[in-house]
Formats: C-alpha cells, structure tokens, sequence
C-alpha cells in the first residue's frame, strides 16, 4: 500500500505525468468505461509502467534488506568473508548519482526505453 500511495501522491504532484498517463490510458483503453480491461492492454501502458518504476525508486516500499554471505566472495579488491552480515540500503543506493542524474527528482522518462537514455538495465530491477 506504501508504494501505490507514493505513486499516487507523485502523480498528484506532477500535472504534467498526470496529463501524459491519461493520454495514455486514452489511447490504450479508449474511454469506454464499460470495457474490459485485458492483460494486453496493461503491457501496452509503458508510460505507467515508468512512472510506477520512477515511484518506487524513490520511495522504496523495504527501504533496507540484510543479508549473510554463504562463502567468500571477491568483490573488486575486497574479500567479504563467508558469515558476513551485510546491510543494503535501497533508499540510498536508488539514489546514487551515478546512475540517476538529478536523483531526488521525480522523472518517470528515465524508465522510458526509446527516451535514448543510457541507463544501466541492472541499475534498477
């Protein structure tokens, strides 16, 4: 529920990605309030899909996960020894610069796959 009422608060805020998502709702589904929605149609809505993307990496709905190393594992020049308890911070690390220019601001696009962005497909999953 945390990352439905995100998405909705942001979308609220931004007149702009509220027009583009009607649109294309408009275009996808048509007006017809009385037709079936099918699972096609959802596959079809990118720019929500984006917009939903762009909600949740910004706010997170599990903001920090822990984990413990089974084995050793090199990671560069580190060795993280097996038994390791190892914290990972979504919050922080969906908001890494380097991967999202302008990273506290809210632009679904980044997520949009023919915009021409560069983004690393496994910056965000």
């Amino acid at each position: 529920t945390s990352g439905i009422s995100f998405c909705l608060y942001l979308i609220s805020r931004h007149p702009d990605v509220q027009q583009k998502l009607v649109e294309e709702i408009n275009d996808v589904i048509g007006t017809d309030k009385t037709r079936a929605i099918t699972l096609h149609d959802l596959q079809e809505l990118k720019y929500l899909e984006s917009v939903i993307k762009e909600s949740l990496r910004l706010y997170p709905p599990v903001p920090v996960i822990g984990r413990e190393t089974t084995e050793d594992t090199q990671l560069g020049d580190i060795v993280i020894p097996a038994k390791t308890n190892i914290s990972i911070p979504f919050f922080m690390v969906l908001r890494d610069p380097e991967h999202f220019p302008e990273p506290d601001a809210f632009k679904p696009e980044r997520f949009v796959v023919d915009s021409g962005n560069k983004m690393n497909p496994f910056s965000y999953a």
